[in-house]
């Protein structure tokens, strides 16, 4: 079996998306012999064992998030979890300050979708400039491990704007390149505290 081939490639891949479920009867219109599909779907297997590609990539990469009112986060991720990270920030485009703007991202769709969901929880109310959330899959098989998910804060007391504001000027005075802060400038962290207090 040999990758030069462009459509065994793509099978590969398709393959590959979920290791779990993989049905050689789902490729045999293709006209591909079924030896080589059987042959290809061991290749994913011995490559990538019960994850996806994207699970199995984030075994190797530490996760770190900044998080202004809990410092440095450093995350665990596993088959069974993602995160989410909802900020509020100055709307660069409005003429006032009555306007701001809402990121919600995740590592993944599962963070994303928990992020965006975080908006519309009580919880919130806990968290007034955002924060970072584990989202929990609860060991379901797809499509149910998305819609049954659930998140939860990781600074799960909530703060209060203050101590972001504290935060952040700790952060402008000693400019420590152990701080969590480092990677801004005096004037980016003047302009978040300006945010945070008002």
């Amino acid at each position: 079996m040999s990758f030069g081939d462009n459509e065994l490639f793509r099978i590969f891949w398709q393959m590959a998306e979920d290791p779990l479920r993989i049905d050689l009867n789902d490729y045999q219109d293709l006209g591909v012999p079924m030896q080589e599909l059987n042959e290809l779907s061991e290749k994913v297997v011995e490559i990538f064992g019960r994850r996806t590609p994207s699970q199995y990539l984030a075994k190797f990469v530490g996760l770190e998030m900044v998080d202004p009112a809990a410092e440095v986060v450093a995350l665990e991720r596993t088959e069974d979890n993602d995160f989410g990270i909802v900020s509020l920030g100055r709307n660069p485009y409005a003429e006032n300050d009555d306007y701001v703007c809402i990121l919600a991202a995740g590592i993944s769709a599962l963070g994303t979708a928990q992020a965006v969901l975080s908006l519309a929880r009580k919880s919130f109310d806990k968290h007034p400039f955002g924060g970072i959330l584990e989202a929990i899959t609860n060991d379901r098989p797809a499509p149910r491990d998305f819609e049954d998910a659930h998140s939860n804060w990781i600074n799960r007391e909530g703060y209060e704007p203050e101590k972001v504001a504290r935060n952040l000027e700790a952060a402008l005075k000693q400019r420590s390149k152990d701080s969590s802060l480092n990677h801004l400038t005096p004037k980016e962290i003047d302009e978040c505290l300006g945010f945070a207090r008002r």
